[in-house]
């Protein structure tokens, strides 16, 4: 009895898990979403949504079409809200988007980089394949919207992703830009299409120009055919 008792300890020690770290954390939220053999499958996805928008020059609404190529590397959207049309959309290492007053103007790298991090089925799949896991901050814990997260980073801390503890879903997107362009993004009402988790509503906050952006999704399909037209730079 002595010698099982004197073993107990060490015991304990080993099966007592360790710091959670970046791989764990990113593999768990992809495992949670759908899993990378699924996510894999999606080559394209045709999104239709509804937005509204709230700043300083009034609220606006309107409808929402996104065009993403995830296999040919290019990706499109278009919000009318009667006013103006907002367009934005990219191929390969060229983007595009509506500047106000300014037309249409080439994306800055980081513009690029987060049009294909979002334009995809999982945006932190697609950050660990564009970046490796070692491209990820060790995690941390802290809230996200009153809820409890651990939090990752990737390009030096300019995109941090906040995921649930509990569900492994993600909550949210944290963008550092410059210029007034740094966003706050939460992702609500994820339902299911083709074995992939899509976030049914993604709301994206620029503090800096307290405006409001909330997309809210009727309508997803997966691996059908795109309009070719809308990956084309408009005039």
């Amino acid at each position: 009895m002595t010698s099982i008792r004197l073993c107990l300890p060490a015991l304990t020690i080993i099966l007592v898990p360790t710091v959670v770290n970046a791989e764990h954390i990113v593999d768990a939220h992809i495992n949670a979403i759908g899993g990378t053999d699924n996510i894999a499958k999606i080559k394209t996805i045709h999104r239709i949504a509804d937005v509204a928008v709230d700043s300083p020059f009034g609220e606006f609404d309107g409808p929402v079409t996104e065009n993403f190529d995830i296999a040919g590397n290019r990706g499109s959207r278009l919000i009318d809200i009667g006013i103006t049309l907002i367009v934005s959309g990219w191929v390969g290492d060229t983007g595009w988007q509506t500047v106000p007053q300014q037309g249409i103007k080439d994306m800055e790298n980081l513009q690029l980089t987060m049009a294909g991090i979002n334009g995809s089925a999982s945006p932190v799949a697609t950050a660990k394949a564009k970046f490796g896991i070692d491209g990820f901050s060790e995690p941390v814990e802290g809230d996200f919207n009153e809820k409890p997260c651990i939090r990752t980073s990737v390009l030096d801390g300019v995109l941090t992703f906040c995921i649930n503890k509990e569900t492994k879903l993600l909550e949210g997107m944290e963008v550092k830009g410059d210029a007034g362009r740094s966003a706050i993004i939460t992702f609500d009402d994820f339902t299911e299409s083709e074995g992939v988790l899509f976030a049914g509503k993604m709301t994206t906050n620029q503090p800096e120009r307290r405006t409001k952006l909330t997309i809210t999704y009727s309508e997803t399909t997966v691996n059908g055919d795109l309009d070719e037209d809308s990956f084309k730079r408009p005039n």
